[in-house]
């Protein structure tokens, strides 16, 4: 069988060690969606490609499927979001955005639509994080993936509906651009959070700073 090679833009959301000196990496791409990709020997400290997947990375990749499995050959980094990672509070929220993405996106249905809201997120993250961007992210991905209507909030208190109905429809610009009552922001987080479990039928292990 002949191996096909893939060469896309991809985001990285997940790691893990596998074998002696490789890693599983997660990664949601351009061109086929969520895909788990073997990084050969990145756990040396001679390996070229180990800085370029770091958590949160945008990247140029390119792989081989070789048996079913994706090996990657070659990776560039296109943008770190270095300030995501520079407090622990902004980047337990880097972390939150890639668990509940990694965990809710299928694998291999690829979207421009999702690539484009993730790499958004990740970028307005790293310029001026909030925690209201992180809800609007959570709500835009629960309703772009079809978990989220309004009606599943219509017995909430009338100032936390204002707000979800509000970062449903504003763009991040916009959101970025208001301050919004703290109180109310950790309220839509519990909400959305609580949500996002339900659908997943799983705890959310990412926890935000108080």
């Amino acid at each position: 069988m002949m191996e096909k090679y893939l060469k896309t833009k991809a985001i990285v959301l997940k790691r893990s060690n596998y074998k002696e000196a490789d890693r599983l990496i997660t990664l949601y791409t351009e061109e086929k969606g969520k895909i788990t990709a073997i990084a050969k020997g990145i756990r040396k400290i001679t390996s070229t490609k180990r800085g370029h997947l770091e958590l949160f990375n945008l990247v140029d990749m390119q792989a081989v499927d070789h048996k079913g499995w994706y090996i990657l050959t070659q990776a560039e980094s296109i943008k770190t979001y270095s300030k995501i990672k520079d407090t622990l509070a902004i980047t337990a929220y880097g972390y939150y955005i890639c668990e509940i993405f990694e965990k809710l996106v299928p694998e291999a249905e690829p979207s421009d639509i999702l690539f484009k809201l993730l790499s958004k997120t990740l970028a307005y993250i790293d310029r001026s994080p909030s925690l209201t961007l992180l809800n609007a992210f959570n709500l835009k991905l629960l309703k772009i993936l079809g978990f989220y209507s309004r009606s599943q909030i219509k017995n909430l208190a009338s100032s936390l509906i204002e707000y979800l109905n509000q970062i449903e429809m504003s763009t991040y610009k916009i959101i970025s651009s208001k301050a919004y009552n703290s109180v109310i922001e950790k309220q839509a987080h519990n909400f959305l959070k609580n949500f996002t479990e339900g659908v997943l039928e799983r705890e959310i292990k990412t926890k935000l700073e108080s």
